[in-house]
């Protein structure tokens, strides 16, 4: 079934409100008429059945027949912090990222980041990263929507890794330490930070600096993996052990 997200405010006791975007979609590529239903989200893991009241080209409305209960997400809040990548990577990243299930993204800078955005374009890649997330949860049938952050630097990113229960900067030169293990110890409901490094990877400076920050440094294998290919195996990680986990109790 069809699954739209919307911001809280778009939904108001039984109401449905649609956006001019989604309503586009609704009219022009699914081409729903009055009646029929859909899957609407809150983007804060709340989702509910909902039967299309109003169609016109200018306003959608929907009422809410009843809540439903999904278990999509992962049981621990993973932010990816993301080093800004070139063309069309960023977008690709945040795609598999959303689809993987990260509860949060964070593009920084760092010394060896080749992409610069001045705060124009920077407010326009963020819109664009926010529709791609939106796409991406709604592809995928989550009920969280990822928050895009705006991009921080290297220093900020550091001060900022206080706030999370668990910290790790996968680094090619850290042989002895695996992201597996350390995965495999971390309760549920605990707040994660992934820092992932630019095309040029980070200097040995800064991953000492993020090492005295309170972020391990932890190994992905024995390959030296690009930028968007190391975001994505550390996000599986956390998918395969988690969900994993959760199979094998539904067999129990």
């Amino acid at each position: 079934m069809q699954r739209y997200l919307l911001s809280k405010e778009k939904i108001i006791e039984e109401k449905i409100i649609f956006t001019e975007e989604d309503l586009h979609h609704i009219l022009h590529v699914m081409r729903f008429q009055v009646g029929d239903k859909v899957i609407v989200g809150d983007g804060q893991e709340r989702a509910y059945l909902v039967e299309l009241t109003s169609l016109s080209p200018k306003k959608g409305e929907g009422i809410i027949l009843e809540p439903l209960y999904e278990e999509r997400e992962l049981p621990v809040k993973v932010t990816l912090a993301q080093g800004l990548a070139k063309g069309e990577k960023m977008d690709w990243i945040i795609q598999k990222s959303t689809e993987l299930g990260v509860f949060a993204i964070l593009p920084f800078t760092s010394s060896r980041t080749i992409v610069k955005l001045d705060k124009t374009k920077e407010q326009e890649r963020i819109l664009r990263w926010q529709r791609i997330a939106k796409e991406a949860a709604e592809q995928c049938h989550r009920t969280h929507l990822p928050q895009i952050l705006p991009p921080v630097p290297y220093e900020k990113l550091l001060q900022m890794a206080q706030g999370y229960d668990f910290s790790f900067i996968p680094y090619e030169k850290e042989g002895s330490r695996s992201l597996f293990p350390f995965v495999e110890r971390i309760p549920v409901n605990r707040r994660i930070l992934v820092v992932i490094g630019p095309e040029g990877g980070f200097s040995e400076e800064e991953v000492q600096r993020a090492e005295k920050a309170g972020i391990y440094p932890v190994s992905l294998g024995k390959r030296i993996l690009r930028t968007e290919t190391a975001a994505i195996v550390a996000l599986s990680v956390f998918v395969h052990h988690y969900e994993r986990s959760f199979n094998e109790t539904e067999k129990g």
